[in-house]
Formats: structure tokens, C-alpha cells, sequence
């Protein structure tokens, strides 16, 4: 980081994260200052989770007026984690009340006490794996590729 003089005072940080859904993994500097106002995240590896759960957290995210985030994570140990300000639960599987419980214990826990709104509210969505196409012969006329029993004219 580039500072403004040799006896630094202060220094430039990006903006925290709005609270609310995110679609899209949200930057670590503007997480973690999220997490400094008070925040709550809820976290999710998409390639872990089903739109089920997605819908799960992004309900309970959206019953909270401020300091709760929802979003996509990738590459967590396990597909669900809460986090707030130096604590952290990691999830097998999601679960609603033990979440509700750690934003009752840790929301507003941060060194600074922020507001963050519960403002973003950019769903997230599971896109499922590609189907496996299934081969077609080559000579396009079915079962043999030899030209025999292919439904043709044996004339």
C-alpha cells in the first residue's frame, strides 16, 4: 500500500461491502471491512451448494434490517460459513438456527461500530453442471456404423 508520508497517520481502504444478497464473490479488502463494522456473512462455496440452500440464506438474510451479508465464496473448506469480526462457524450444511444464533451473539461485534443497511439484493444463482452430450455415431445413421440395420434401404 502506497502511504501519503513517511510517519503514517492514515491510510486509504476501500468501501465495506453493502449488506444484503450478493451475486458475486465479494472482494476480500471490502469484505473484511464489512466485518470490521459489525457485520454478520454468510458465505456459501456455489460449487457445494444446491439453489435451495442459496434461497435458504438469502431469506434469512433478508429478514434482517442491516449487518447481515449473503454470497458466493469459492474454495471454502466447507460449503457454508458464518463470519464476523474475528469468529468464524464453518457449515457441512446450512443451518438456519444455529446462523440466527451466531448473528444474535456476534452482530455488532466489530472495532468499529458501523451501520451497514441491508441494501444489496443481487441474487445469487446455481448454474448446474453441463450435461454430458451423449455421442452420436458418425456415419449419422445409427446403430452399427456399418451401414447395416440402420433403418436404410436394403433394396
Amino acid at each position: 500500500a502506497a502511504y501519503d508520508s513517511s510517519a503514517t497517520v492514515s491510510h486509504p481502504r476501500p468501501a465495506p461491502a453493502a449488506c444484503g444478497t450478493h451475486r458475486q464473490q465479494i472482494p476480500n479488502e471490502n469484505f473484511v471491512h464489512t466485518l470490521e463494522h459489525g457485520a454478520i456473512a454468510i458465505l456459501f462455496d456455489p460449487a457445494d451448494v444446491d439453489q435451495a440452500t442459496v434461497n435458504q440464506i438469502e431469506d434469512l438474510v433478508g429478514s434482517y434490517d442491516e449487518r447481515v451479508v449473503s454470497g458466493p465464496y469459492a474454495g471454502m473448506e466447507t460449503p457454508v460459513t458464518v463470519a464476523s469480526w474475528g469468529e468464524m462457524m464453518r457449515l457441512e450444511a446450512f443451518d438456519e438456527e444455529a446462523t440466527r444464533e451466531y448473528i444474535d451473539t456476534f452482530e455488532g461485534e466489530g472495532p468499529e461500530d458501523e451501520p451497514c443497511p441491508n441494501r444489496a439484493d443481487d441474487h445469487f444463482e446455481v448454474v448446474p453442471p453441463a450435461a454430458t452430450p451423449t455421442p452420436t455415431p458418425r456415419n449419422g445413421r445409427g446403430n452399427d456404423g456399418g451401414g447395416n440395420g440402420g433403418g436404410g434401404n436394403d433394396s
